[in-house]
């Protein structure tokens, strides 16, 4: 069965969560968002911004979840 690619302007949903984890994303976080319009679900993961990651989350819907850095590559 062949999928029909999507089409980047539906406005359809579908049962899709989008989850980014973040640090100091907010110069690229609401491209990343607007990128998957399909999505009926964004979670943003953000481990310790100081910038404006997290207000571009919630302002573009996301929840948002906090994670504290570890110093390695993040398992959130």
């Amino acid at each position: 069965m062949v999928t029909p690619p999507l089409d980047q302007n539906a406005k359809t949903k579908l049962p899709l969560s989008l989850v980014i984890n973040t640090h100091q994303s907010a110069t690229t976080l609401a491209r990343a968002i607007k990128s998957v319009p399909q999505a009926s679900e964004v979670v943003v993961v953000d481990m310790a911004s100081r910038d404006e990651t997290v207000s571009v989350a919630k302002k573009l819907g996301a929840q948002v979840f906090y994670h504290p850095p570890l110093g390695f590559v993040e398992p959130a």
